[in-house]
């Protein structure tokens, strides 16, 4: 979900590059963020037949709260270590 945020609506073409993913792989990860209400898969402009991937505002949530937990823990972990 960061690579999606970080780079705005992308074609599942572009994550597999980006995270050097299996096409299968990414497939069944955006099918489970599509399922989740984190992600949608939208129509581009222009292109019938290509798709972006874009973060829902519960996607954008998520990923806050994901990112919020991982810096207290590399802080605490910093602050120990």
């Amino acid at each position: 979900m960061s690579t999606i945020a970080r780079v705005g609506p992308v074609t599942q073409a572009r994550l597999i590059s980006e995270l050097h993913s299996d096409k299968s792989v990414m497939l069944r990860a955006v099918d489970d963020l599509e399922r989740l209400v984190l992600a949608t898969r939208e129509p581009v402009p222009n292109d019938r037949r290509a798709r972006v991937v874009v973060l829902t505002d519960a996607g954008r949530d998520r990923l806050a709260a994901a990112t919020e937990i991982a810096d207290r823990v590399t802080a605490g972990t910093t602050a120990t270590g």
